[in-house]
């Protein structure tokens, strides 16, 4: 019995890590069908199927061919086209696709890349277009607020941008530390740096920016993003003068709650 709870304890696990792994997917591919402008990205979606066969895997994209499979309990009763039809649309996209499966009954996953564009009416809008956040969640509270954020990776730096303007920000962003450092100012409130991007050490910006400001009647507040949450790092950040940091990926509620926390207390070091 035992073995049996632990088996289904490890099914609702996975199937709940699916089920998160599939909307992040949707959002990301939502958001970067609205934000890159001639750019490749992977598009994915996974999908409910009985699975493949890894030698039947070069014939998925043939007209007509279907899953011969002995082992599929099901006929798929299709014609055969439907795979063949996305490759042609994705090739006239300039484009490229391709299909992935661990085996009969674990699923696929398929992948393609296009070329993707902004509609006219949204190139001359002002700022970003971000994902669909619904209009009662918009906070004023830190209406006027001034942020810069620095960060190497341009659509990184687009998602920050876009919460903290969502949440009422007035928000710069650079992506070096040289540019950094020459549009950091007295009106500013609050810093948001990548630490780890290549090219870039946060640590050692944060400390000149105090420096710059050292005679400041009220501290400017850097705060680290970052993928990491390790010891290591929180020491590094403590003894750069940061007041705190964020695990990637951004989100709304953790921007929230991270400058929530800030603005009263004045520190953050807990990672959001």
């Amino acid at each position: 019995m035992r073995a049996r709870d632990l088996l289904m304890e490890q099914n609702v696990t996975l199937d709940l890590a699916r089920r998160e792994a599939e909307t992040a997917i949707r959002a990301r591919n939502d958001f970067l069908a609205v934000m890159n402008h001639e750019m490749r990205t992977p598009m994915h979606a996974v999908i409910n199927l009985i699975g493949i066969s890894p030698q039947d895997l070069p014939k998925l994209f043939t007209r007509f061919a279907q899953n011969q499979s002995k082992s599929s309990s099901r006929n798929s009763g299709g014609s055969g086209l439907g795979v063949a039809i996305c490759k042609r649309f994705v090739n006239l996209m300039d484009g490229h696709i391709w299909v992935e499966s661990e085996g009969l009954g674990k699923g696929c996953m398929a992948t393609f890349i296009v070329k993707l564009g902004i509609p006219e009416q949204l190139k001359e809008t002002k700022f970003l277009v971000m994902l669909k956040i619904p209009s009662n969640h918009v906070c004023s509270y830190f209406s006027g607020l001034k942020v810069l954020v620095m960060d190497e990776n341009s659509v990184s730096r687009a998602v920050t941008k876009g919460l903290l303007l969502h949440l009422g920000c007035d928000v710069a962003t650079v992506g070096s530390s040289s540019e950094c450092l020459q549009a950091v100012s007295q009106e500013h409130s609050v810093v948001f740096m990548d630490v780890y991007a290549p090219g870039i050490d946060g640590y050692k910006i944060a400390v000149q920016i105090h420096e710059k400001f050292a005679k400041r009647h009220e501290r400017l507040l850097i705060v680290a993003l970052t993928d990491h949450a390790d010891k290591v790092t929180k020491d590094n950040c403590t003894r750069a003068g940061m007041d705190g940091l964020i695990l990637k990926p951004v989100t709304l509620e953790k921007m929230r709650s991270a400058l929530s926390e800030l603005l009263e207390h004045r520190l953050l070091f807990e990672a959001i």
